[in-house]
């Protein structure tokens, strides 16, 4: 066969949605940073966040393949009264 069917990890968007609020540190980060997510796809969040130097916004990208690699700490929630937190091991 050509064609093989493999599982991929993917986003619970019933879960994260666009507009979330969301903390996240890749392992390769000194710090982690706070941001809004404001594209939400099964394979990749784009989150939007303030620079500390307060006058541009800028974006990054997180990898459900990376967050199940565990590279990622993720703090998440729709609403502030519900979080839901995913540590590496």
């Amino acid at each position: 066969m050509i064609i093989v069917t493999n599982e991929v990890p993917a986003f619970n968007l019933e879960i994260i949605r666009r507009s979330g609020f969301i903390v996240a540190k890749h392992f390769s980060w000194k710090n982690s940073r706070n941001g809004l997510v404001t594209f939400a796809t099964p394979q990749r969040l784009t989150v939007l966040f303030q620079t500390r130097a307060n006058s541009a916004t800028s974006y990054f990208v997180i990898e459900a393949a990376e967050v199940a690699n565990d590279e990622w700490t993720i703090t998440y929630s729709n609403d502030l009264t519900e979080v839901i937190n995913y540590e590496t091991r």
